[in-house]
C-alpha cells in the first residue's frame, strides 16, 4: 500500500530506505541510502544485476548515446581519474569506469512513497551503496528528529507540491509540530 508520506528511521547514523524502480531488465526493490552529500542519485547497477549484464547494458547505454557524466568516489585517485578522461577523449567509453549514465524512471518508491518519474544516473562498472542524493531530495520538505512515540531518530518527508493533510498529521503527532494555515489545508 503507498505512503502518503515518506518515513525512514535512523538505523547505524544511516537513513536507509527500500528503493523500488522498474526497468526493461525488471523490476527491482534494493536497500538504498538517503545521503545529502551525494548530489545525483546514483545506482551502481552491479548491485542488482550480473557483471555481464551490467556490461551488455553499458554497451547499449553508449550505442544510444544517452547522456553520461564521470562521477568519482573517495578512494579513487588522481591517476585513475586522469585514466578516465584520457579513456573519454579516445573514446573508449566502455573502458571508463567512472562514467554514470542518465535513466528516466517512469515511477520510483521510497518506503511506499511514491517519488513519481525522477531520474537516476547508473554506473554499470562499480557496486556499493545506491544513493538517494540532493536531486532527489531537494523537492521534498524534510523533517527530523526524535519521534515522541517511539524514541527514535526519524526523517519524515513529502514532495513539497504534494504536501497533504496526513503528511501535517504525522508531523503533528510525531514531532508535536503544528502547521498554521497554509500548505495542510488545501
Amino acid at each position: 500500500m503507498m505512503s502518503e508520506y515518506l518515513k525512514c528511521i535512523l538505523k547505524e547514523n544511516v537513513f536507509w530506505g527500500s528503493l523500488e524502480i522498474e526497468m526493461d531488465e525488471g523490476r527491482y526493490k534494493v536497500p538504498c541510502k538517503i545521503d545529502t552529500g551525494c548530489s545525483y542519485s546514483n545506482l551502481p547497477i552491479k548491485s542488482i544485476v550480473s557483471e555481464r549484464e551490467a556490461r551488455r547494458m553499458k554497451r547499449e547505454d553508449i550505442e544510444k548515446q544517452v547522456p553520461f557524466q564521470r562521477s568519482y568516489g573517495i578512494s579513487d585517485t588522481e591517476e585513475i581519474k586522469r585514466k578516465d578522461k584520457m579513456l573519454i577523449r579516445q573514446g573508449r567509453l566502455l573502458e571508463c569506469t567512472s562514467l554514470k549514465f542518465e535513466h528516466k524512471f517512469h515511477k520510483v518508491t521510497l518506503n511506499h512513497y511514491d517519488l513519481g518519474e525522477r531520474t537516476i544516473r547508473i554506473n554499470y562498472d562499480r557496486t556499493g551503496n545506491i544513493l538517494i542524493g540532493m536531486d532527489i531530495l531537494s523537492q521534498i520538505d524534510i523533517h527530523m528528529g526524535i519521534d515522541k512515540n517511539t524514541g527514535r531518530y526519524v526523517l519524515i518527508g513529502c514532495l513539497q507540491d504534494h504536501i497533504n493533510t496526513t503528511y501535517c498529521a504525522s508531523l503533528r503527532d510525531t514531532f508535536g509540530i503544528l502547521w498554521s494555515p497554509g500548505p495542510c489545508f488545501r
